[in-house]
């Protein structure tokens, strides 16, 4: 945000990883639940001119900034779940 080159720009700052959200609830869903549980969800079908996968553009962020983003979303998982599952038993959220 403080990068000269950022004013009035936007940048995606993800991985270049395409991730479903189907795929990201399945993921939460086994860090919480186990492996041997089974996964279930409920989805309304999608919209006509629904997205179905989006592959984020990083190269303008790693251009303009020289920020590469090093944090995969399994480890950002790993880390944001603990602490969420500890924040909801504090009473904090």
């Amino acid at each position: 945000m403080e990068h000269p080159a950022a004013l009035n720009e936007d940048f995606n700052l993800s991985t270049a990883v395409s991730t479903t959200v189907l795929e990201l609830a399945e993921k939460i869903w086994r860090r919480i639940r186990g492996g041997d549980a089974p996964f279930r969800h409920v989805c309304d079908p999608p919209f006509e001119h629904d997205v179905q996968r989006r592959v984020p553009s990083v190269d303008k962020a790693e251009r303009v900034l020289g920020f590469a983003a090093t944090t995969t979303l399994d480890e950002m998982l790993d880390e944001v779940i603990p602490w969420i599952e500890q924040a909801i038993s504090a009473g904090s959220i």
